[in-house]
C-alpha cells in the first residue's frame, strides 16, 4: 500500500471531502511518481487520473507505478508542461498542484487557464509564496473554500482548496497573505508558521541595513510585510 507524506495525505483528504459527487477525474501536475493519484485510485476515491510530468525521469517513474498496480486506462501518464497535459475530452474536474513555489503554481494556472473548466476543484500546495496563489484565485473571481497549515518532517506547508468560478469575492491584502480561512480559524500551526516568517524577514531587514546598495522598493516591501504579520500575531494574543 502507498504511504503518502503528511502534506499529500492532507491533499488526498481534501479530494475526498470536496471533490464532486459525480465521477471524479483528477489531474495531478508534477506528479512525483504518481503517488497521489495512485493512492486515490487504489482507495477508489476517484474514477480516473492524469499524472503530468515535465521531466523524463519522473515521467518514467510514474509509468512504472501505473504498471505495478495495473491501473490500465484509469491512470494516464503524460509528458508535458503544466496543464497542457489535459485534453479537451478528459473531463477533468479536480486539479492538484503540489510541492512547488507559489509563483510557479500561479504561472502554471495562468498558462493553462483554458484547460480549467468552470467549477473545477483546485487543491494547491505551495512550498512558499502562497500569497501569489491566492492572488491568482482572487483575480479570477474564484473562491477559497478551505485551507490549512500542515507539518511534514519538521517543515510547515500551506494547502489551499478553491473552486474555479466567476463569482468569488475579491481578497484583501491580508487575506491574500495569510489566507481568509486561516485568518479566521488560526489553528495550532498558524502562529508558529508566521512567527518563523517574521523572524526571517527581520533577519533580511537587519542584513539590508549593513548593505552598501539598498533596494528601496524591497525595504518598503519588507517593512510593510513585517507590520502586517506583527499586527495579526498581536491580535491573536
Amino acid at each position: 500500500m502507498i504511504q503518502l507524506s503528511p502534506r499529500l495525505q492532507q491533499v488526498a483528504q481534501y479530494v475526498q471531502q470536496y471533490a464532486p459527487q459525480n465521477e471524479v477525474v483528477l489531474c495531478d501536475v508534477g506528479s512525483d511518481h504518481a503517488y497521489l493519484p495512485s493512492y486515490l485510485l487504489l482507495n477508489n476515491h476517484i474514477a480516473k487520473a492524469i499524472a503530468g510530468e515535465v521531466v523524463e525521469g519522473p515521467f518514467r517513474a510514474a509509468q512504472k507505478m501505473k504498471e505495478a498496480y495495473s491501473f490500465k486506462d484509469r491512470l494516464s501518464v503524460r509528458l508535458g508542461d503544466g496543464l497542457s497535459v489535459i485534453k479537451e475530452n478528459d473531463q477533468v474536474n479536480v486539479i492538484t498542484i503540489c510541492g512547488m513555489g507559489g509563483v510557479l503554481i500561479r504561472d502554471i494556472l495562468n498558462e493553462g487557464q483554458q484547460a480549467i473548466k468552470p467549477n473545477t476543484l483546485l487543491i494547491l500546495q505551495p512550498n512558499m509564496a502562497s500569497n501569489h496563489v491566492r492572488k491568482w484565485i482572487s483575480d479570477h473571481e474564484s473562491s477559497i473554500i478551505d485551507e490549512i497549515i500542515v507539518e511534514d518532517h519538521g517543515r510547515l506547508y500551506e494547502v489551499i482548496v478553491a473552486i474555479y468560478q466567476k463569482s468569488g469575492p475579491k481578497l484583501t491584502y491580508n487575506e491574500e497573505l495569510f489566507g481568509p480561512i486561516n485568518l479566521k480559524k488560526q489553528d495550532k500551526y498558524f502562529v508558529t508558521y508566521w512567527s518563523n516568517e517574521l523572524n526571517k524577514l527581520k533577519n533580511v531587514q537587519q542584513q539590508m541595513t549593513h548593505s552598501q546598495q539598498v533596494d528601496e522598493d524591497k525595504v518598503i516591501y519588507i517593512k510593510e510585510r513585517i507590520k502586517s504579520i506583527e499586527e495579526v500575531l498581536l491580535n491573536d494574543d
